[in-house]
């Protein structure tokens, strides 16, 4: 039960870094 919170924390905290990322690349790498 535990482990099964902590991936669903990990895939959560993925995609937002995921979604962070490509907000920057597209708003500040100078494209």
């Amino acid at each position: 039960m535990l482990r099964s919170h902590y991936c669903e924390l990990v895939t959560g905290f993925n995609s937002l870094m995921e979604n962070h990322g490509l907000l920057k690349s597209a708003t500040g790498d100078g494209q």
